[in-house]
């Protein structure tokens, strides 16, 4: 064969792998494009129900510390009640 056929041949397989890898990255492309979209669709919903449990939690958070503070002040002073109680009991002996 002659020298020209196989640079001919060589040429036309580079062009094709040229092609075939062009193609491919366009479909890869394609494809991230549509994945970045479900992803934002995705985060945004998953972004407002966080907003919507962050205000929820905050509230209860309000409400219970609102709630256990005259809880824990009365515990504490029933405690130092009954503490001082034992320490007089322990004292007498």
């Amino acid at each position: 064969m002659n020298i020209s056929i196989w640079l001919i041949i060589c040429l036309i397989l580079a062009t094709a792998s040229i092609v075939a890898v062009a193609v491919y990255l366009i479909i890869v492309l394609i494809q991230l494009k549509k994945t970045t979209k479900e992803m934002e669709v995705t985060l945004s919903k998953v972004n407002s129900e966080l907003d919507m449990i962050n205000k929820v939690s905050g509230k209860v958070v309000n409400i219970t510390e609102k709630l256990s503070n005259p809880f824990i002040s009365a515990g504490a002073v029933l405690y130092y009640i009954f503490s001082s109680f034992k320490k007089k009991k322990d004292g007498c002996k």
